[in-house]
């Protein structure tokens, strides 16, 4: 085994390589290539508040799906409406999707939708979103919970 180190060392020392180890990070003489790409502002809100919300910081990971403009915020919807639900500002997650059409949403965030709308007391609108969940997503994770979710609307309507 000291045979190999010692080889490892002469090794180094003979290729005229310098290389230093501090924290698991070398550094040599030669520069590694490195692209001049300069981050968007709305892509880093994007990753900070991703970063945020899944730290369960949810009022910080507001702030920054705040700044976003309209084609990233799509990117995180469902995390941005999960940051208002689970923090109980209800009405700013539905003014969030007021403008939003089921046909460009997502399961997971048509089913969030819904149950938003229960909280609110909306329980028709709640019904009508598990209802095209029930028809357009018949593979959907959350079609058993539909079925009970409906039932349970339906419950509460009589």
């Amino acid at each position: 085994m000291n045979k190999l180190w010692i080889f490892i060392f002469y090794s180094i020392l003979m290729s005229s390589v310098e290389i230093f180890w501090d924290l698991g990070l070398g550094i040599s003489e030669f520069s590694a290539p490195s692209h001049n790409q300069t981050i968007e502002l709305s892509a880093f809100h994007r990753l900070e508040g991703l970063k945020k919300y899944y730290d369960n910081d949810y009022k910080t990971a507001i702030y920054h799906f705040s700044q976003l403009d309209k084609q990233d915020v799509n990117h995180v919807l469902y995390e941005y409406l999960d940051c208002y639900y689970t923090l109980g500002q209800l009405s700013e997650a539905s003014n969030l999707l007021q403008n939003s059409d089921n046909q460009i949403l997502s399961d997971n965030i048509i089913y969030l939708k819904s149950k938003i709308n229960f909280k609110l007391q909306n329980y028709k609108q709640s019904l009508d979103d598990l209802h095209y969940l029930k028809q357009h997503y018949e593979d959907s994770d959350y079609f058993n919970i539909i079925r009970f979710d409906i039932e349970k609307i339906n419950l509460l309507l009589k």
